[in-house]
Order: C-alpha cells, then sequence, then structure tokens
C-alpha cells in the first residue's frame, strides 16, 4: 500500500488543480490555453443560438463554464470546460450533445 505522505507530495509536485481537476505540470499551458479556446467558441456558440452568453461557476466544484441564459437570466445551457469535455469538443461531439 502506498504512503499517502508520499502519494500526496507527489501529486502535489507533479500536477496543478486548476478548479477541481488536477491536470499533470507538463500539460498546464496548454490546458489553459484549450479551456481559453473553446470558451471564445462557446461563448461564440451561446450567443448565435439567441442566448446570453457567460462565464461562471470558476473555482466550483465542477469548475469553469459557458452558459445560455434566455431573457429572463434562466440557464438554458451549460457546457463545463473540464478535460473530458474538451476532449470531447475536439474529437468533434456537437456542443449541444454536452448540456
Amino acid at each position: 500500500m502506498p504512503n499517502p505522505h508520499l502519494t500526496k507530495g507527489f501529486r502535489l509536485a507533479a500536477t496543478v488543480l486548476i478548479d477541481n481537476y488536477w491536470i499533470p505540470r507538463q500539460e498546464v499551458e496548454r490546458y489553459l490555453a484549450r479551456r481559453q479556446y473553446w470558451s471564445q467558441r462557446l461563448m461564440t456558440y451561446m450567443s448565435q443560438a439567441g442566448w446570453q452568453a457567460q462565464l461562471d461557476f470558476e473555482g466550483s466544484q465542477d469548475g469553469l463554464a459557458v452558459l445560455g441564459l434566455d431573457g429572463q437570466g434562466q440557464i438554458q445551457a451549460l457546457i463545463h470546460l473540464d478535460p473530458a469535455n474538451l476532449t470531447a469538443l475536439e474529437a468533434g461531439i456537437a456542443p449541444e450533445e454536452l448540456f
């Protein structure tokens, strides 16, 4: 059984916590660039769908998300910018499949 103190120390040295996700230190710059790129693309998507686009939930359990709000400010669409969703978007999954 691994020593939890050593494992935790290794995790802290080898990874960076972004929102609620541990990202390998060598991938942080690329992850943040991907997240920035997709946040812009999804903001445009939400606007073109007729919603007010907004970024929200940074620092929450699920992390940063792009929201599509109706005229009353109610959430109509929400896509978290987590590692799995970024990978799905890059694989060609349509944004509406991630709502």
